[in-house]
């Protein structure tokens, strides 16, 4: 497919762009004054959640697409990818799990109005709790399938060179001697 070979694809399936727009697109939109405007604006609530799709879209291509481009890292950048991806995660779920006052004002101000469910901070909290637990979950799975898929490839590796090397020492063995052959004939 030519649009899969194209410049524009291989820039942005490059293991450090496809990172950087996975990992910028989750944290821009929460910062609080953009995160508070999509909640409050249809068109910035679809963008917020069209970045998040093209992010991960790319990122994971890169690390699971079986169609992936010429530029995917092997296993040991793959996983590196995932680690700092995994990292990075963290660092966003435990400031909003950790923090000592609502972050973002909508959830402050639909908490006050209403007079059932959580307060806005452990909402936030639930929220940051869920980023940490199953987004932290989904990576270091992807890490360690990652790490098993590395390990079936070498020990396929060494299988195949052993099969080569006994193929060739068979090949040896029942291939006539030259030198004998040759003094028998004379």
């Amino acid at each position: 497919m030519p649009v899969l070979n194209s410049r524009v694809a291989g820039f942005l399936t490059n293991g450090v762009v496809a990172l950087i727009l996975f990992v910028a697109s989750i944290w821009i939109w929460h910062i609080p004054t953009l995160y508070d405007a999509a909640i409050g604006s249809e068109g910035l609530h679809f963008l917020e959640h069209s970045s998040f799709l093209g992010g991960a879209l790319l990122f994971w291509w890169l690390i699971i697409g079986v169609d992936a481009t010429r530029l995917r890292p092997g296993y040991i950048g793959r996983i590196a990818i995932l680690v700092l991806a995994l990292i990075q995660n963290l660092g966003l779920a435990l400031i909003i799990a950790s923090s000592g006052d609502p972050i973002y004002d909508t959830y402050e101000e639909l908490a006050a109005l209403r007079d059932w469910g959580p307060t806005a901070i452990l909402d936030q909290r639930i929220g940051g709790g869920i980023m940490w637990v199953p987004g932290a979950m989904m990576l270091a799975l992807a890490v360690l399938v990652t790490v098993y898929y590395w390990a079936e490839h070498e020990g396929f590796e060494g299988r195949r060179g052993d099969m080569v090397r006994a193929l060739e020492k068979r090949g040896d063995e029942s291939a006539p001697d030259r030198t004998t052959e040759g003094m028998r004939g004379a």
